[in-house]
């Protein structure tokens, strides 16, 4: 199975945030520059996710029966 470049790089964000984690905020800046990335494609990776999880939260919240 191939991952994309994006997916690969939605990968790396998650873990550092995992990896840095101190229950402070963690700017996209600090992430995009431990992980060599720019910040602008970090900025495109992260709507990405955002849209996908919304998409997860819906769909398990109607398969649970919590919302019809």
């Amino acid at each position: 199975m191939k991952i994309s470049t994006k997916g690969r790089y939605a990968l790396r964000l998650m873990l550092d945030l995992a990896v840095y984690n101190t229950g402070e905020p963690i700017s996209l800046k600090d992430v995009a520059k431990r992980q060599n990335i720019s910040e602008k494609y970090m900025e495109q990776i992260i709507s990405v996710a955002e849209s996908e999880a919304r998409r997860v939260v819906i769909y398990f919240l109607v398969h649970q029966r919590i919302i019809r």
